[in-house]
């Protein structure tokens, strides 16, 4: 494997195909073969945004919150067909993109840390949004801010969401 750093074109990163990804992820959540195939493509949006912040060297000061259960799930069954990741990652970025999970205490955490400084957290949130209509477009932030939490995963104990006009922030707080 290669130890040289690029950043291949978005639309070459995200051209790439996996049927087995696609197969386990739908065994798992539930949701039709389009919504995984969607998903999946978003999956590697997020990939490609961390490869970017590698790339720009700005992966360690660059925080992003954990709303993002659904991208991270295919993530980690994409990781886990493990030469596919790996050519995968060498092919796109010239490097491995590593996953460093939340344990449920860093999750707790981080969420007790957002409701003690919420005008805080929204600006961190803000300066995010930026960051990803910058490097995509609004319907991914759309999408991973708003559509599929709201869709895949409202469970969660705190959930910070955009409206559709992308000017205020909700915060949903549930127990």
């Amino acid at each position: 494997m290669s130890n040289k750093i690029k950043l291949s074109p978005l639309e070459k990163a995200v051209s790439y195909q996996n049927r087995k990804v696609v197969d386990k992820f739908l065994e798992k959540v539930e949701c039709t073969e389009g919504e995984a195939l969607e998903i999946f493509i978003e999956m590697k949006k997020w990939v490609w945004l961390l490869a970017k912040l590698d790339f720009e060297g700005k992966r360690e000061d660059y925080a992003l919150p954990p709303p993002f259960y659904l991208l991270d799930e295919m993530w980690h069954i994409f990781i886990l067909q493990t030469q596919d990741y790996i050519e995968y990652c060498e092919q796109y970025y010239g490097h491995y993109i590593h996953h460093t999970p939340f344990t449920e205490e860093e999750y707790r955490l981080t969420i007790e840390s957002y409701k003690s400084d919420l005008k805080g957290y929204e600006e961190m949130l803000k300066g995010q949004y930026q960051y990803v209509l910058d490097a995509f477009d609004e319907k991914t932030l759309m999408n991973w801010y708003h559509i599929f939490p709201q869709k895949y995963y409202s469970h969660r104990p705190v959930i910070t969401r955009i409206d559709p006009k992308m000017n205020t922030l909700r915060t949903i707080n549930k127990k």
